[in-house]
């Protein structure tokens, strides 16, 4: 930067002679931590709405759930906390569905994960008395690969909320950086 100009076009302004200062260490932390922050949420929510997108173009057809279950997994990072669960309660479904006259079977109920993960006894038994063995499905599969299926799409409303999210820290260190420029006599 030439200092020369800034300090010429800060006499011009009516502004002091005194030579401009840089912003604090501590603004620029925050606008570091805002703008990781916000390129991280934008991120994230950008790919859940290319998820969510991509699950638009699959094509459906009517299935039988085979078999439900639940079971416990260990959890690998332990709370110190007393109270803290120790193991998570995964859904497991499996269900036949026939696409062009070719059965296939499938497993995931949806592409986010390959188990989901249930913590609330209530929404596990709802979800087991949903998928019971016999029970009617709606079935998700690629017109690509119809051995690829899921029983939910993703949705895009969350992922739109961390895209907004994401968007907001960046503009909020962007006006923060803004500030400091200002109150430091950068224009």
């Amino acid at each position: 930067m030439d200092w020369g100009l800034l300090y010429h076009h800060r006499m011009e302004d009516g502004m002091s002679d005194e030579p401009a200062t840089r912003p604090s260490a501590a603004r620029l932390v925050v606008v570091a931590s805002l703008g990781l922050g916000g390129c991280a949420l934008l991120g994230l929510g950008l790919w859940g709405i290319h998820g969510a997108l991509a699950d638009q173009d699959l094509a459906q057809t009517d299935g039988v759930v085979v078999a439900s279950s639940t079971k416990q997994i260990s959890l690998m990072m332990r709370s110190t906390s007393p109270n803290a669960p120790t193991h998570d309660t995964v859904f497991d479904v499996q269900y036949q569905y026939t696409v062009a006259g070719e059965g296939y079977t499938g497993y995931r109920h949806s592409y986010d994960e390959l188990h989901e993960a249930l913590t609330d006894p209530q929404e596990i038994t709802a979800r087991l008395a949903a998928v019971a063995p016999g029970e009617p499905v709606v079935v998700y599969y690629s017109p690509d690969d119809p051995g690829q299926a899921v029983l939910a799409r993703r949705e895009m409303g969350p992922a739109a909320l961390a895209a907004g999210l994401g968007v907001g820290l960046l503009l909020a260190a962007l006006f923060v950086l803004r500030l400091g420029c200002r109150d430091s006599g950068y224009s």
